[in-house]
């Protein structure tokens, strides 16, 4: 039987489709920590989703049923590729 980590994890993968990567942590009280991260093509992609204050994070309806607490920003950071030599 999959844990409750697990089936949020799933979930959220459902929910948000540009999410590629997630690290979890067990806060040992049956309650699990989730953090995510989705790659976008450029900050334009992001306001198109979250709208022209980017750093305020946004949730979907069916979250209620699995969210304990909600931050309400977000961090965002550049990824490059390095250069080739």
């Amino acid at each position: 039987m999959a844990s409750r980590r697990d089936l949020n994890l799933r979930l959220a993968h459902m929910i948000c489709p540009t999410m590629k990567e997630s690290m979890t942590r067990d806060l040992g009280d049956g309650r699990s920590e989730i953090m995510t991260l989705s790659w976008w093509r450029d900050l334009d992609d992001i306001r198109t989703f979250a709208g022209d204050d980017i750093a305020v994070a946004r949730y979907y309806p069916q979250d209620d049923g699995y969210l304990l607490e909600r931050d309400d920003h977000v961090t965002h950071d550049e990824v490059y590729e390095p250069p080739s030599d």
